[in-house]
C-alpha cells in the first residue's frame, strides 16, 4: 500500500513504514495485528 506521494506505507500484511515530512524514511516495524511490533527501527 503508498500514500499519495508514493512512499511504501505498507509491505504485505505485517511489515509497515514511517515516512517523515521531507519523505525520509523514519520507522519501520513488523507487527501482526493489534499486538506490539516484533521489530521497530
Amino acid at each position: 500500500m503508498r500514500e499519495a506521494n508514493c512512499n511504501l506505507i505498507q509491505e504485505g500484511s505485517k511489515r509497515f513504514h514511517e515516512w517523515d515530512h521531507a519523505d525520509q524514511l523514519r520507522a519501520f516495524y513488523n507487527q501482526a495485528g493489534t499486538s506490539e511490533p516484533s521489530v521497530y527501527a
